[in-house]
């Protein structure tokens, strides 16, 4: 792969994984107007959404885009590693990188619900970049046929 692609395949992972969390989180924490209470202000779909969505992004950016490339480099040692072993390691490495992030992101607010985000966040940041380096080798094998 190309060395403008790779790095723009994390970053296109780290904005589509922070899309799909802030949707689901907003999600989760919407509450119908058949079912809200009186005299109580919630917040809508959309308004979750945007407060959800920047601080997802700057992590998903941080502990995903980044430090994976990092992780990545080293991983370049198990390079003859193939199959079911390289997928155990790919996502024991990445659940760390996730557990690491949300106790960073736990320990700096005080709050500890944000740790329980961080290993499904790293695995949701994981499956979408595999399958956009999949889709990305998929257009090169179609664009440069080897010999």
């Amino acid at each position: 792969m190309s060395l403008y692609v790779r790095p723009m395949i994390k970053i296109s992972a780290a904005a589509i994984s922070s899309v799909l969390t802030s949707a689901g989180l907003a999600w989760y924490s919407y509450t119908p107007p058949d079912e809200r209470a009186a005299e109580v202000a919630y917040y809508s779909f959309g308004g979750m959404f945007a407060i959800l969505f920047p601080p997802a992004f700057f992590l998903f950016f941080i502990f995903g885009a980044i430090v994976s490339l990092w992780l990545d480099q080293r991983m370049k040692g198990y390079a003859r590693w193939t199959g079911v072993k390289k997928a155990i390691v790919m996502i024991f490495s990445y659940a760390v990188i996730g557990l690491i992030g949300g106790l960073a992101v736990s320990l700096s607010i005080s709050q500890f619900g944000f740790m329980y985000y961080g290993i499904p966040g790293a695995l949701l940041f994981l499956a979408v970049q595999s399958l956009l380096q999949a889709g990305a080798a998929k257009i090169t094998s179609k664009t440069n046929p080897r010999h």
